[in-house]
């Protein structure tokens, strides 16, 4: 090789005082830098590390020579892999501009992992950054610092050795402890006798962070499983995509995982299907029969009326009349409003869309009839109310006129006995653009004008 680059040079006319010459002179630096690791590379090659040292002393070398140089070696004299990795630069600025090595490093790095040098590929990947803002999961997943984690996961059930490299590629990845939890949640899915080493990692990973939800972590998740769901064959296999994160100890409540599923496990019907509210409401039943597997009281699982919560406002969410009926059907079979702070702004959405009165004041009259019997659920009787504020924004974005709507809301509610909250009342009538509507309301007692009465 070293002969090979003499006749190169010959040919080209570069001397060898020329391979000494600084990066900033640019003319034929491509060339300088290709002979000057060959250079390298043939000494590597021959094990020979005296000449090995004098090459890299001697010579200006570029990043891609000194990772080639870098494995040639290890094949050689893997023990003295320092020699040439302590010459390579962390990051480096090129044009004025820093420069990523973590898209340079895949390649060697994954060479390094084949010859069993696993500790020289972390030292390696730990002189990089990553700058770019992944989104996808399949780039993220073969960036090098997340590359290199996951062979990590698939090599050991030694939870502390995982950390340790956790906390080297954190240096060069803020975010690779969130990302880890994709990779975790992808091997319990696939492998549940991993379950002790993911759930134990994933414990330390959530303290890290003093929780995970609102991280990059459920942006991947996510990602997966959406595409999953789409993947589904039956319900079970649905059901098992929610069930795995609780078993690695973790809730998402704040995420759109749950519609995810529930979407899937209870569709809106095709143009050719004809679905009924007794149908639907067969199915509802059905599916949360079907979710009792994450219905406990431990870590990562969730309570009946978090579940409930989210049947609840997957329905509202669709916005169309046989849901709206429905989840109105479900709250008076049910006799309870589980969770309304999941799902109070979807009910007012659904209400401005649906226009369906009844229903609505079905789904108020629960929640009224459960403030009745314990005055204690009297904040989630307001919460629910709240949402006729979020149906008339709702139509004030859409330049719609529903006042004489929300005014039958009243009328039909006293009618039902059903009184509604002052703060509410006071809004509504900020709210509404007829006076003569604002003036009718003002006329319904409140709520508190009861419980005053009954205090006399």
């Amino acid at each position: 090789m070293i002969k090979e680059a003499e006749e190169i040079m010959e040919m080209n006319g570069v001397e060898e005082f020329m391979l000494a010459l600084p990066h900033h002179e640019r003319n034929n630096l491509s060339l300088r830098l290709k002979m000057a690791g060959a250079y390298l590379n043939g000494a590597a090659g021959g094990g020979d590390l005296d000449r090995l040292q004098y090459y890299l002393e001697k010579y200006t070398h570029g990043i891609k020579e000194l990772l080639a140089a870098l494995i040639t070696l290890c094949r050689q004299r893997p023990e003295n892999y320092k020699i040439i990795l302590d010459r390579i630069p962390g990051k480096h600025c090129k044009h004025g501009h820093l420069v990523s090595l973590s898209k340079q490093l895949r390649r060697p790095a994954k060479q390094l992992l084949h010859l069993g040098l696993d500790h020289a590929a972390v030292e390696l990947v730990a002189k990089s950054i990553e700058l770019r803002d992944v989104k996808a999961f399949d780039s993220m997943r073969i960036r090098a610092p997340v590359m290199l984690l996951e062979h990590y996961l698939n090599k050991t059930s030694n939870v502390d050795e995982v950390w340790s490299v956790l906390e080297q590629l954190e240096k060069v990845d803020p975010d690779i402890k969130a990302k880890c939890i994709s990779l975790l949640y992808i091997m319990l899915h696939s492998d549940s006798e991993r379950k002790p080493f993911c759930c134990e990692l994933t414990r330390r990973v959530e303290g890290s962070y003093h929780g995970l939800n609102n991280t990059v972590a459920f942006i991947f998740v996510n990602k997966i499983i959406k595409d999953s769901a789409a993947r589904a064959k039956s319900d079970l296999e649905l059901v098992k995509l929610i069930r795995t994160m609780s078993e690695l100890g973790v809730r998402v409540d704040h995420v759109p995982i749950w519609n995810i599923i529930l979407t899937n496990l209870i569709p809106n019907p095709t143009t050719d299907q004809t679905v009924n509210q007794k149908q639907l409401i067969s199915r509802i039943f059905e599916v949360r029969d079907l979710l009792r597997d994450v219905i406990k009281k431990e870590r990562g699982f969730y309570s009946h009326s978090v579940v409930w919560g989210h049947i609840m406002e997957t329905l509202l969410y669709r916005e169309t009349d046989l849901f709206f009926l429905t989840a109105a059907l479900l709250c008076k079979k049910l006799g309870v409003t589980y969770a309304p702070t999941r799902w109070y702004v979807h009910l007012g959405k659904s209400f401005y869309a649906t226009k369906l009165l009844s229903p609505y004041v079905d789904i108020i009259k629960v929640a009224y009839s459960l403030y009745e019997k314990n005055p204690a659920r009297k904040k989630e009787f307001i919460v629910i109310s709240d949402s006729l504020l979020v149906a008339i924004e709702r139509a004030k974005e859409d330049e719609m006129d529903i006042d004489d709507l929300i005014s039958d809301v009243f009328t039909l509610s006293w009618n039902r006995g059903v009184l509604y909250p002052r703060s509410i009342k006071e809004a509504v009538c900020g709210a509404v653009g007829s006076q003569v509507i604002a003036d009718q309301i003002r006329l319904i007692p409140s709520l508190e004008d009861s419980e005053e009465g009954l205090g006399q």
